[in-house]
């Protein structure tokens, strides 16, 4: 993997909101919730003019788990923002409110557990201020409507959830419309997207308790974009299913063809229609093996999708998807060996796994599923997210631990908590360009946008502003949303903060380093310099990262080029400490 840890940019941060992160920093503007009307902020400097922005400090907490409003779930509202794609700040802002079911605040309603989560957002081609959001809840869900009354939908049933959809006209800061059906009685609704037709799509998993085990069952559900009417819902059963607890399954399009992955489960099934060559599972039907498969939605009557194709990739629990040009990328979990059907451009060797890593990056052909590469990586751990160009692909999860990128090359978390990771890797083959942890503090990758300009990384995570959220070269990010009494404590923790972040589609080799290389060991550093801390310094400056330190050019590069403790102080726990 070349320059797995030097050669690596990322570019233009920007602190703010964006589509479907709860815990969030608002844009300045007018967002309405059950306790009226709110203006909404950018930074917690504000916070103590207003309620605490997600609510959750205006309930009554049913038990201990609750009592703290500061990381309570309890009430959680869910904001959507829309953003400037050239710098990321948002423009506007859409809040999507969250009670309970009876009204009551005192902690004795019949729904204890007010709360949702979104999980997926999808625009309209054609409108630009449209957009489809989809996710999950419990007690009641409120969404607002230009003239101040709302739509609602109603979840009384304490912990089992519901799913729901809803088309959202950002302009107006209105819903169109929002609904349940089909959705409902321990529905997990696991993304969205919008077809070329204007209609909706949702994959979803329904539970149900079968001798006292969870069995879930995977379904696609389509409704009109315009009216939100249900067209159709094609139920896979518990053959092929859609989400874990670590990830859910991001869908793709192209025209009114969808593409997604989840883990099939059976022996001989006849689940897809019409029937396709996968017919049994890893372990003979008893184990689960990750799939990709495309459907044809353009159905607009009873008839469901149309499979197209169905390709199994190896044993394990899932994957996401990613489509560009005539090629599917596909980045997930794998824990066998495997070789997959390639396309005829390809051939058996450039398109076999072993699973010895845990997971896997393939790219098929997206008329027919075959493979055109496939390459060994880390398992995904925590919300894989991959986006591509024809250039590029880049990846991302979160892990508390490390994932190898290759067999070569692994990247580890800052700390106990769990790190975000990102890597790049090449399109034409699957070579490894680049990997790094950005940071640690409990992190999260949510999701991963493409922008002419390279990717735009969006996440959460929780800090302090005392312990800054995240550092990269020249930038560090930290908590911007906390609730009003902890303004005036601001080492305190508060709620996960949201981040935006641009990643250059373009890599830079630091000023300093003649070339790029696989690892700072074989670095070539320009005279008088040194290349530590991911910064180029000057023979004798400080290190910004490390303050105690600072460059000496004989130092071998390998030690990092940093040997010189600042007099009268020591360097304990990454901290330069006065003697």
């Amino acid at each position: 993997m070349a320059a797995c840890s030097i050669c690596k940019r990322l570019l233009s941060f920007s602190q703010g909101g964006f589509p479907l992160l709860r815990h969030v920093a608002h844009s300045n503007g007018d967002y309405y919730d059950h306790l009226g009307a709110h203006a909404a902020h950018k930074s917690h400097t504000d916070v103590a003019a207003v309620t605490a922005h997600h609510e959750t400090g205006s309930f009554a907490a049913p038990d201990a788990g609750y009592a703290n409003a500061a990381t309570s779930r309890y009430g959680m509202d869910t904001f959507i923002y829309k953003l400037d794609e050239a710098t990321g700040q948002p423009i506007d802002v859409y809040g999507i409110d969250m009670t309970t079911s009876d009204g009551k605040t005192d902690g004795t309603s019949e729904n204890d557990y007010p709360y949702g989560y979104p999980t997926g957002i999808h625009g309209f081609d054609g409108e630009p201020d449209m957009i489809a959001v989809s996710g999950f809840f419990m007690g009641k869900i409120k969404f607002p409507k230009a003239d101040g009354t709302t739509i609602d939908l109603m979840n009384p049933k304490k912990s089992y959830w519901d799913g729901y959809v809803a088309k959202i006209d950002m302009a107006t800061k209105s819903v169109v419309w929002a609904t349940g059906e089909r959705l409902e009685g321990r529905g997990y609704n696991r993304g969205v997207v919008t077809t070329a037709a204007g209609h909706v799509v949702t994959a979803s998993d329904g539970r149900a308790s079968v001798d006292g085990k969870s069995v879930y069952s995977g379904n696609l559900t389509k409704f009109n974009g315009g009216t939100g009417d249900l067209v159709w819902q094609k139920n896979f059963g518990s053959h092929f299913t859609f989400g874990t607890y670590t990830a859910y399954t991001k869908l793709s399009l192209s025209g009114e063809n969808l593409y997604l992955s989840g883990k099939f489960k059976g022996k001989d099934s006849t689940v897809f229609a019409p029937a396709q060559p996968l017919s049994t599972s890893c372990g003979d039907g008893e184990d689960s093996s990750v799939v990709v498969a495309g459907f044809d939605v353009s159905s607009v009557t009873s008839d469901g999708p149309v499979a197209m194709w169905v390709t199994k990739l190896g044993c394990g629990k899932g994957a996401t998807t990613f489509v560009e040009g005539n090629n599917l990328y596909v980045y997930g979990w794998n824990e066998e060996s495997s070789i997959l059907p390639h396309d005829s451009t390809s051939t058996a060797a450039k398109c076999t796994m072993s699973g010895a890593l845990g997971g896997f990056l393939v790219k098929l052909n997206k008329a027919d599923g075959k493979c055109l590469w496939a390459v060994d990586t880390g398992s995904p751990n925590r919300n894989p997210k991959m986006v591509a160009n024809a250039d590029a692909v880049w990846i991302s999860t979160a892990t508390s631990g490390t994932v190898s990128l290759d067999t070569n090359h692994v990247m580890g978390s800052a700390g106990g908590d769990y790190d975000l990771l990102v890597a790049k890797y090449q399109a034409s083959d699957g070579a490894g360009l680049w990997g790094r942890a950005i940071g640690s503090n409990h992190k999260y990758m949510s999701d991963l946008a493409l922008t002419p300009t390279g990717p735009i990384a969006v996440g959460y995570s929780q800090a302090t502003t005392s312990n800054p959220d995240m550092t990269i070269p020249g930038v560090t990010v930290t908590n911007l949303q906390m609730q009003a009494a902890q303004v005036a404590d601001p080492a305190a923790p508060g709620p996960s903060s949201m981040f935006v972040m641009q990643i250059s589609s373009t890599d830079v080799i630091p000023s300093c380093l003649a070339s790029c290389t696989t690892s700072i060991t074989d670095a070539t550093v320009a005279p008088n310099k040194c290349y530590a801390d991911e910064q180029c310094m000057d023979a004798g400056s400080f290190s910004t990262a490390n303050p105690c330190f600072r460059c000496d050019p004989a130092t071998p590069t390998a030690q990092k080029a940093l040997t010189t403790v600042l007099d009268n102080h020591c360097f304990i726990d990454n901290k330069c400490i006065d003697k």
